[in-house]
């Protein structure tokens, strides 16, 4: 008689950095100030990489997030961050710029709110 075969359920998912293209990334997530936010998209994506990089980034931290390439800007909101409250959602607007190069060349981090 064969041993039932058993199938693994378990999933790990990891919030740890992980190192892409030779960067530390830090994560990001709705439990985030605004402040956290910035510091971290700053420090994983710095000015001079590739701009691939951040679509990565907003991949791997599930940021809802567009590419405009005719702009060369790299959009992402994260909704519903910390500071949020009962009538206001609070979402933190990112916005990548980068060269005809594909080189990040500046970063924008700001607060939208959202009223119901």
């Amino acid at each position: 008689m064969k041993p039932p075969r058993l199938t693994p359920r378990v999933m790990v998912w990891c919030a740890a950095p992980s190192p892409v293209g030779g960067l530390a990334l830090k994560p990001i997530s709705k439990r985030n100030s605004l402040e956290e936010i910035d510091r971290n998209v700053r420090a994983s994506i710095p000015v001079g990489v590739d701009a691939r990089l951040a679509e990565a980034y907003f991949r791997a931290n599930r940021v809802e997030h567009s590419n405009a390439v005719r702009e060369r800007i790299v959009y992402g909101i994260v909704r519903g961050i910390r500071g949020s409250w009962l009538l206001v959602e609070v979402s933190a607007w990112i916005r990548i710029h980068y060269d005809p190069h594909s080189r990040v060349t500046r970063i924008d981090v700001s607060r939208v709110n959202t009223s119901f």
